[in-house]
């Protein structure tokens, strides 16, 4: 019996690092894959912009016109966008690199006329508003054919008043079914283990430790989805998103400077671009890692039960595999769920909440 479809399936592509128009083509390329695959959504888990500079977010949501006009997909479904701030969108200019002035000329910027661009100079709120034409919240929550989905603007901690935006937003939340959390940096001790960069305080675990269906999906360590820690199950389950600019190899430090030359269109580089595609069903969650370098699968897909469990605590994820040749990957499949029911222009809702 040919399976249903998935409830909802969206796209995650993190750590975006725009800077020109022609850094922001693989992003774009992410996103024509995401709407040929039929999402319902599409997140990025932070570092949409390189320097944190009104022109980059434009390019950002310039490509997101480009491929979704008004947010929908060519037969008319709206598609939502999940998208926040990370450290980069912050801060990004007081990261000097060797990368930086070059980036100025392409932008026809000196030095000083780029200070006075920073989204933080601007105003967060006001450089959102104008580029993604929705209201800014540091806590949003969207809802998405039924499902939740709630993101926090943040830099290198989870987002102020976390805890407080839970309590006050718990009894709303549906027990039986998962809810997807998005903030930059990994929540402490979780993905990647020790290897793990510039992961929060630990305020997201804590907060996501009381809700069993909180799936928390974040960016900013650069680290490779064929991580066998990229996805973590304990008292909630977490899932890193990787980049789709450069990536990292803690092993090899000059892999990463190679990568890092690739993603900014140096020649002899290690092409770096990765994201997800994830389908929700009745009873699981799956996990189809991409390489939109090379326009391919990634390892193997990955299943989830759609509520973490005590016996997986502190586990990474484990996919299972059929004999099919790599190019139709497929996994182990479970009983179906109900069909994916067509997305009309009111099936995604957004309620922008400050904390």
């Amino acid at each position: 019996m040919k399976e249903s479809p998935s409830l909802l399936r969206f796209g995650v592509a993190s750590d975006l690092h725009v800077t020109d128009w022609a850094s922001a083509e693989t992003f774009r390329r992410a996103l024509r894959w995401f709407r040929d695959q039929g999402v319902d959504a599409v997140m990025v888990p932070g570092d949409l912009t390189d320097h944190g500079l009104l022109p980059q977010l434009e390019n950002v949501a310039r490509s997101w016109r480009e491929v979704f006009p008004d947010d929908r997909a060519p037969d008319g479904r709206r598609v939502e966008k999940l998208f926040i701030y990370g450290n980069h969108d912050f801060e990004g200019l007081g990261y000097r690199d060797k990368w930086m002035d070059a980036t100025f000329a392409v932008h026809g910027l000196s030095r000083e006329e780029a200070d006075g661009l920073q989204l933080r100079r601007i105003g967060l709120d006001k450089a959102w508003e104008r580029c993604f034409g929705e209201p800014y919240a540091p806590i949003w929550r969207k809802r998405v054919k039924g499902f939740d989905f709630i993101g926090g603007h943040s830099a290198w901690q989870a987002p102020a008043g976390l805890a407080d935006w839970f309590a006050a937003n718990a009894a709303s939340l549906d027990p039986g079914k998962p809810f997807f959390y998005i903030q930059h940096p990994h929540p402490k001790g979780t993905v990647y283990g020790a290897r793990a960069c510039g992961c929060d305080d630990g305020t997201a675990a804590r907060v996501l430790s009381a809700f069993p269906n909180a799936v928390a999906i974040t960016g900013h360590s650069h680290l490779p989805l064929t991580d066998d820690l990229a996805v973590w199950r304990g008292a909630f389950t977490s899932v890193a998103a990787a980049s789709l600019s450069y990536g990292f190899w803690p092993e090899t430090p000059e892999r990463t400077e190679r990568s890092r030359a690739a993603a900014v269109g140096f020649p002899g580089g290690v092409p770096f671009a990765q994201g997800l595609l994830v389908d929700v069903f009745a009873d699981r969650i799956e996990l189809r890692a991409r390489d939109f370098a090379r326009n391919e699968p990634l390892g193997v897909p990955q299943v989830l039960p759609c509520a973490a469990s005590p016996t997986t605590r502190g586990r990474s994820a484990t996919a299972t595999s059929t004999t099919s040749p790599s190019s139709t990957r497929s996994i182990r499949r479970c009983p179906s769920a109900s069909a994916r029911t067509p997305t009309t222009a009111s099936s995604s809702s957004m309620t922008a909440t400050s904390s």
